[in-house]
């Protein structure tokens, strides 16, 4: 199936909820402030089923794939930097707000790590390319899945991971 026949199925709510993280994109974008709703869990979960034409899941062997492709990454330590905050998260749609191919939800690229500043509450990386407010669109219930990075320094390294596993796995259980 196609983006675009996929997008002929796609409900209100789920547009509603791409539209929250479009306009959040676009206000950073263009250099602009204003008040950020959070998107509710039920119009989340839509919106991740419909974009993702119900593959869009986190099964275990997605969460195998994802957590194989973190514990891959050379500068872990750099992307994650200590004392920030990380959430993961599942998006449907790209930064650009077009639904994910088949293919990339099959790669799991429709999870991700968000990495929040804890002073400015920005998030850094893993939406979209500039610092926005991306994690605090977020439903109330994923975003309390945020937890601090530790310092790098033993096995840290596979204490950050083994956070987030249980983070992810946390996710998984919310969004059923």
């Amino acid at each position: 199936m196609t983006s675009e026949s996929m997008n002929n199925q796609i409900s209100d709510q789920s547009i509603a909820v791409q539209k929250a993280f479009m306009d959040e994109l676009t206000r950073v974008a263009q250099g602009g402030m204003g008040e950020i709703t959070p998107v509710n869990l039920g119009d989340y979960k839509i919106a991740r089923d419909e974009f993702g034409n119900g593959e869009a899941t986190l099964s275990d062997p997605m969460i195998e794939k994802h957590m194989r492709q973190l514990r891959d990454q050379r500068y872990l330590e750099l992307a994650f930097p200590p004392g920030h905050l990380c959430c993961p998260a599942v998006f449907a749609f790209s930064n650009m707000g077009m639904p994910l191919e088949l293919e990339d939800i099959h790669n799991a690229e429709h999870i991700t790590a968000l990495l929040i500043d804890p002073r400015s509450g920005q998030t850094m990386n893993g939406f979209g390319s500039l610092p926005s407010y991306a994690f605090n669109i977020l439903p109330e219930e994923i975003r309390a899945l945020a937890f601090t990075i530790p310092n790098y320094d033993g096995n840290s390294r596979e204490v950050f991971l083994d956070r987030y596993r249980a983070a992810l796995i946390k996710l998984k259980e919310i969004l059923g």
